[in-house]
C-alpha cells in the first residue's frame, strides 16, 4: 500500500511533466509509462531524493514503509533527519540525544499513546460535593483560575473562594466581593475581575485585599497577573496594565492600549527569544504589542469565510515545542487557525465536525487541541484535525458554568502521569469537579 501510493504520486510527476514537453519529445515516455508500476523506485532513486519523498509521508504511513522490504527498513532505520522531521511536526522535544533511534523511539511513543487514546474514553471524577455533601456556590460561576496548588471560584453569588487543586479542600473563608467576571493568578497573587469594571486583587490564600482597579468602563473580561503587574481586558475596547506597589492599596494605572474596535476577550502573555509581547482577543482581530515598549506590533485577522465575514471566538494559546513557543492558536469561525508566533504567518486551518462557530478553544498541546462542543470536550489532532475523543460533560453547554483547562497543557503535551487532573469545572448544581482521564 505504502509503495503504491508513492508510485502514485511519481505517476502524478510523471503525467504532468509529459504535459509540458514537446509532441515530439511525449512519444517515448508515453510507451513507457505503463512500466512504472514495475518498478520500486525508492530502490533505484538516490538515497538523497528518496528520502525528500518519504518526508511527505504521514507518520503513521512511514512506520508502515518500515515492513514493505528490507531496503526500506534500512533506509528508513538509519536516516536521522527522516525522524527528527516527524518529532518536529508534531512538537516533540526528543531531549539531548542525536541518534534515530531516539528520534523513532519519541515519535513511536508518541503514536502509541495516540492510538490507546482513541480506544479509551474512561475518566474519573472529584468534587467538593463527594467530599463535603454541600454545594457551595450558588447561581453563575465564571470567573474560575488555577495554579499548580490552588484552584479559585467565584460568580454571581458574590464569594470568591480558595481549594486545593489535590484535596478539593476549601482553604479559609470566602472573600465577599462584587459579581465576578474572570479570575487571574500567579503564585504571588489573585486578580478578580467585575461586571462593574473594577479589579480586586488578594494574596494566593485570599486572606488579604492588596489592592483595587477601578478605571474600565465596561465588564472586565479577563486578568493575567505576570509577576508584580496585572493586565486587563474589557468590553470598553482597552487592555490596560497596572502596577502593584507594596502597601498601597489603590493600584496605579501604568498603561493603556487603544487600538480594538470590538470587545476584548482574552489576553496571552508570551515570553520568548527575550522578546515579552501581549496577545488582545477580539472578534474582528488580534492585536499584538511589545509588553516593555508598549508598541504595536502586528494585527491578525482570522481570515475570510465563504460570506466574505469572519469572526474570533474566545480562545488564544501559544503552542510550545520544549520550551520556545512557536505557534500561536486560536478559534474562529472557520475553525482553528495557527500562525506561526514570530512572523504572524497563517500556517493552516483545523476543520473537524467536532468544532462550529459557537464552541470554544480551550486548551492546545503538542498532541491535542481542546474544545467544547455539544456533547462535552472534544480532543482533537492538532495536525490532521481528526475528532480523537469527546470526554461527555453536558455542563460545558450551559452559560452557568465556569471551566478551568489550564491544567490540560501536560497531558495534552504528552506528559501522561499518573492521577493528573487535566481540568477543573464549576458544574451547573455549583459543585467544583476535577476530572482525570485514565492513563493510557
Amino acid at each position: 500500500m505504502c509503495l503504491q501510493y508513492i508510485i502514485n504520486l511519481i505517476y502524478n510527476f510523471h503525467q504532468d511533466l509529459i504535459g509540458r514537453l514537446p509532441a515530439n519529445n511525449r512519444i517515448y515516455l508515453v510507451r513507457n509509462t505503463e512500466k512504472i508500476s514495475c518498478v520500486d523506485f525508492i530502490t533505484e532513486l538516490p538515497v538523497e531524493i528518496s528520502i525528500q519523498i518519504l518526508k511527505h509521508l504521514d507518520t503513521q504511513t512511514l512506520f508502515t514503509c518500515l515492513k514493505v522490504s528490507k531496503f526500506w527498513n534500512k533506509l528508513l532505520l538509519e536516516d536521522k533527519q527522516l525522524w527528527q522531521y516527524q518529532c518536529d511536526r508534531h512538537r516533540i522535544s526528543p531531549g539531548l540525544s542525536c541518534s534515530a533511534s531516539h528520534y523513532r523511539s519519541k515519535i513511536s511513543q508518541y503514536m502509541n499513546q495516540i492510538t490507546a487514546l482513541k480506544h479509551k474514553s474512561g475518566y474519573t471524577t472529584k468534587s467538593v460535593f463527594k467530599n463535603t455533601g454541600k454545594y457551595f456556590h450558588t447561581g453563575r460561576t465564571l470567573g474560575i483560575s488555577a495554579s499548580a496548588e490552588r484552584v479559585y471560584t467565584g460568580g454571581d453569588d458574590r464569594r470568591v473562594r480558595a481549594w486545593d487543586a489535590h484535596s478539593l479542600d476549601l482553604i479559609g473563608s470566602p472573600q465577599e466581593v462584587m459579581s465576578v467576571s474572570c479570575i487571574g493568578c500567579n503564585g504571588k497573587m489573585v486578580a478578580v475581575g467585575h461586571f462593574d469594571g473594577s479589579i480586586t486583587v488578594f494574596d494566593v490564600d485570599l486572606r488579604v485585599t492588596l489592592g483595587v482597579c477601578t478605571r474600565h468602563m465596561g465588564p472586565v473580561y479577563d486578568v493575567c497577573c505576570i509577576d508584580d503587574v496585572i493586565v486587563s481586558a474589557s468590553s470598553d475596547y482597552t487592555v490596560r496594565i497596572w502596577k502593584l506597589e507594596p502597601g498601597i492599596t489603590d493600584i496605579k494605572l501604568d498603561f493603556v492600549y487603544r487600538g480594538h474596535e470590538t470587545l476584548i476577550n482574552r489576553i496571552l502573555y508570551v515570553k520568548d527569544l527575550g522578546c515579552c509581547r501581549i496577545f488582545s482577543l477580539g472578534t474582528e482581530s488580534i492585536h499584538v504589542w511589545d509588553f516593555n515598549t508598549k508598541q504595536a506590533i502586528a494585527d491578525i485577522s482570522p481570515g475570510l469565510n465563504e460570506t466574505g465575514s469572519s469572526y474570533f471566538v474566545p480562545g488564544i494559546f501559544a503552542l510550545k515545542s520544549g520550551s520556545d513557543c512557536r505557534e500561536l492558536v486560536c478559534g474562529s469561525s472557520i475553525g482553528i487557525c495557527v500562525w506561526d508566533i514570530n512572523t504572524y504567518m497563517l500556517l493552516r486551518i483545523v476543520n473537524t465536525a467536532a468544532f462550529s462557530t459557537s464552541e470554544l478553544l480551550v486548551g492546545v498541546g503538542s498532541a491535542m487541541f481542546a474544545v467544547t462542543s455539544d456533547d462535552g470536550l472534544a480532543l482533537v489532532d492538532t495536525l490532521s484535525g481528526v475528532h480523537l475523543l469527546t470526554i461527555p460533560i453536558p455542563e460545558f453547554r450551559s452559560s452557568s458554568c465556569g471551566f478551568w483547562l489550564n491544567s490540560i497543557q501536560p497531558w495534552l503535551n504528552g506528559s501522561f502521569t499518573k492521577d493528573f487532573p487535566i481540568f477543573h469545572a464549576v458544574n451547573k448544581s455549583g459543585d467544583l469537579v476535577s476530572y482525570y482521564l485514565n492513563r493510557c
